[in-house]
């Protein structure tokens, strides 16, 4: 034997079901049918803002430390030569290869400094700073759009060379 449903004993609630279900003109869904389009419409360019947002601080973040690990192995790379002069310049290319990825022309604008520094850096001792700076705002790694960006960024690494090391 079958048992009625609870909506057969309610004509009206079946019939304002099945209507809304066909979609007919009076009922609400078909009124707000184009709604959801116009939502997307105006959601959607928020969104990409976002997106673009979190891509271009990601690779700006990733490039501050990348610039802080080069600096870090051209400070260690002068640790392996006596000479002043080579350790400069083993310096200075040691932070320029670990920034590899970078294209050729953003390679070119890339700031390497090696200095001889005397603050913080005991008497008897020689330290070196590696400097690295990237004019980021001539040369942003995606195009900019209207976000704030940092015009240089940079990092530095300083070493102390004893003469008992070598």
């Amino acid at each position: 034997m079958r048992t009625a449903s609870p909506l057969e004993n309610e004509p009206y609630i079946c019939r304002d079901w099945a209507r809304a279900i066909v979609g007919t003109p009076t009922t609400a869904v078909y009124r707000q049918q184009g709604a959801m389009a116009v939502e997307f419409a105006l959601v959607l360019p928020i969104l990409l803002t976002a997106t673009y947002a979190i891509i271009a601080y990601s690779l700006l973040f990733a490039l501050q430390q990348q610039l802080t690990h080069a600096a870090t192995e051209g400070a260690r790379a002068a640790l392996r030569y006596p000479a002043s002069v080579t350790r400069a310049s083993a310096a200075e290319t040691t932070a320029r290869q670990a920034l590899g990825w970078l294209s050729d022309a953003q390679a070119a604008v890339l700031e390497v400094e090696v200095e001889q520094v005397t603050a913080n850096c005991p008497t008897q001792a020689e330290c070196l700073r590696v400097t690295l700076r990237y004019p980021y705002a001539a040369n942003p790694l995606v195009p900019a759009l209207m976000l704030p960006y940092p015009t240089t960024v940079g990092s530095a690494a300083t070493v102390q060379v004893d003469d008992i090391v070598l």
